[in-house]
């Protein structure tokens, strides 16, 4: 997302002005921004956490003998 927003300076400004041309080639709500880290903090602990309570609860020399 930070690339287009970088994509969408660059566009503006090396694409010469014509008839109803847009404003923005890509707009993002900000909501989208602030949500993103959000999400991805929270699938990142839940991709952890699960295998590693898994993991956990599993006997040490009976994972090493069950090559």
């Amino acid at each position: 997302m930070l690339l287009s927003v970088g994509a969408d300076w660059l566009a503006m400004e090396v694409i010469p002005e014509f008839p109803f041309k847009p404003d923005a080639f890509f707009a993002y709500p900000w909501w989208l921004f602030a949500s993103a880290p959000f999400f991805a903090v929270v699938f990142c602990v839940a991709g952890a956490v699960f295998p590693s309570r898994k993991a956990a609860r599993l006997d040490p020399a009976s994972a090493l003998a069950a090559r």
